[in-house]
C-alpha cells in the first residue's frame, strides 16, 4: 500500500481525522497507536483506495502538536472506549464543537448557525457512574476492542468510578454467554464509600438469564431531586453533569406551557420542566423505566405519563402542546415518531442528541417542515471519548 506523508487538517465524526492529498480527502482514525492530533503532519499507509476519497492508518508522527499529551490508560488504542485520551482537553472540546458545525452544514445544509462553545465535564477523569462490558468466552468481563470485534480484558478504566472496574475483575458471566452486561453504582453508595452496585443483562444473544448480582435500582441526585433506575433502564453514564444538561434544556423552554417529554425516559427533563411548566406529558416505552418515570414525578401533580412506544402514542395525542423535547436513541427520531410529532405543530422543539449525524439528519427534515433552528449547544457528557451530547432548539415559523 502506498505511504504518505500528510497534515492532518480537521476532525470529522467518529473520532477521524480528515487530511487531502491531491485534493481529494483521506479519512484517518486518530485514537490508535500511535495516534494523531489535528495540526501534526504525519506518515499515513494507505488502506482503502476510492475514487473520490481515502482510507489510511498512522504509521509515524513527524511534527507533533502543543495539543498532544500522554494517554493515562494502559489499554487506550486496544480498547475501543476512548477515543482522545492523547489530546489535550480544551482541544477535545473544541474538537466536539466542530463536529457538531460540520454534520449540521454536510447532512443537514445548515450553515451559520449558532453553535455554542462546547460546555465542559466537571470531572476528565472516573465520571463514569455505569459500564457497559461483554463477556469472553470463559466468562471474564471487558471492553470490546477498537476493531469492534475483540475482546479485551480490563485492569484499569480511568473515565470509570473506580469501584466499578473492581466489581467487573471480579464478576463472571456464564461460559459462552453473549450478553452484554452492565455495572453500575448510585451516588448514595459513593458518598458512603460502600458502593450500591447492579448487574443486569441488555441485548442478551442466548436463551438463558444472566444472574444479578447486588441492588436492582440505583439512584442518582441531579439538582437537588433524586432519580430511581431500575437495572437496564437508561441514566446519563456522567451523572455529575447531568445538571448542566438540564440548564440547557431548561433554558430553551420558556415557563407556562404545555410541554411534551419524548423518549422520557426515568424523568430526568420531565422532573425539572414541571416546576415551571403549565403541564407536562411524558413518554416512555421501556416499561421499567416507565415505572420509575412514575416513581420520580410522584410529587409532581401537573405530570401525565404515558407507557408506550412514541411513534404509536403520538398517534392518539391532540394538537395541544406548545413546546416538546425529545432525546431518541442514538439512531433519531422514527420517522412515524417525526411524521407524527410533525402533525401536532408545536411552537417550540427541544432536540437533545447524543449522535451529531442523526441529529443533522432529522434537523434537515425539521427545517423542510417549515421550523428553523435556533441554536445548537454541545455538552460534553463523554472526555476522552468522540461522544458529544448535542441540544439544540427549533421553532416553528
Amino acid at each position: 500500500m502506498d505511504e504518505l506523508e500528510l497534515d492532518l487538517e480537521s476532525i470529522a465524526h467518529n473520532g477521524i481525522a480528515v487530511a487531502r492529498h491531491e485534493g481529494r480527502p483521506v479519512f484517518i482514525p486518530v485514537g490508535v497507536p500511535p495516534f494523531g492530533v489535528i495540526g501534526e503532519r504525519v506518515r499515513v499507509r494507505i488502506t482503502r483506495d476510492k475514487k473520490s476519497h481515502a482510507f489510511a492508518e498512522i504509521i509515524a508522527v513527524i511534527r507533533e502538536s502543543p495539543e498532544r499529551r500522554a494517554p493515562r490508560c494502559q489499554h487506550y488504542g486496544v480498547c475501543g472506549g476512548c477515543h482522545f485520551q492523547h489530546v489535550d482537553y480544551a482541544a477535545q472540546l473544541a474538537y466536539k464543537r466542530a463536529v457538531v458545525v460540520e454534520q449540521l452544514a454536510r447532512i443537514g445544509g445548515l450553515r451559520d448557525v449558532e453553535v455554542g462553545e462546547t460546555i465542559p465535564s466537571a470531572a476528565e477523569w472516573a465520571y463514569r457512574s455505569h459500564i457497559t462490558l461483554r463477556p469472553d468466552q470463559r466468562g471474564r468481563l471487558g471492553y470490546t476492542g477498537v476493531d469492534g470485534k475483540s475482546h479485551v480484558a480490563i485492569d484499569e478504566c480511568p473515565i470509570a468510578q473506580p469501584p466499578l472496574i473492581a466489581l467487573a475483575r471480579a464478576a463472571r458471566a456464564p461460559k459462552g454467554s453473549r450478553a452484554r452486561i452492565q455495572i453500575g453504582m448510585d451516588d448514595a453508595g459513593a458518598a458512603l464509600g460502600a458502593p450500591i452496585l447492579q448487574i443486569g443483562a441488555q441485548d442478551a444473544d442466548d436463551a438463558a438469564p444472566i444472574p444479578t448480582a447486588g441492588a436492582q435500582r440505583v439512584t442518582y441526585h441531579v439538582r437537588g431531586r433524586s432519580f430511581r433506575v431500575t437495572a437496564g433502564g437508561f441514566f446519563q453514564v456522567n451523572a455529575a453533569a447531568a445538571g448542566a444538561l438540564v440548564d440547557v434544556v431548561r433554558r430553551r423552554i420558556d415557563p407556562g406551557l404545555r410541554v411534551l417529554d419524548l423518549y422520557a425516559g426515568v424523568g430526568l427533563f420531565s422532573a425539572f420542566l414541571a416546576q415551571e411548566a403549565d403541564g407536562v406529558t411524558a413518554v416512555e416505552g421501556f416499561a421499567p423505566a416507565a415505572a420509575d418515570l412514575r416513581h420520580n414525578l410522584a410529587d409532581l401533580p401537573n405530570t401525565a405519563i404515558i407507557e408506550g412506544a412514541v411513534e404509536r402514542v403520538l398517534r392518539d395525542l391532540m394538537p395541544i402542546y406548545d413546546a416538546a423535547v425529545v432525546d431518541p436513541p442514538r439512531t433519531g427520531i422514527k420517522p412515524e415518531a417525526l411524521e407524527r410529532l410533525l402533525r401536532l405543530a408545536p411552537r417550540r422543539i427541544v432536540y437533545v442528541s447524543c449522535d451529531p449525524a442523526t441529529l443533522a439528519r432529522d434537523a434537515k427534515l425539521l427545517t423542510q417542515a417549515g421550523y428553523a433552528l435556533i441554536d445548537a449547544q454541545p455538552v460534553d457528557m463523554f472526555p476522552q471519548t468522540y461522544h458529544v451530547e448535542t441540544v439544540a432548539a427549533f421553532m416553528r415559523a
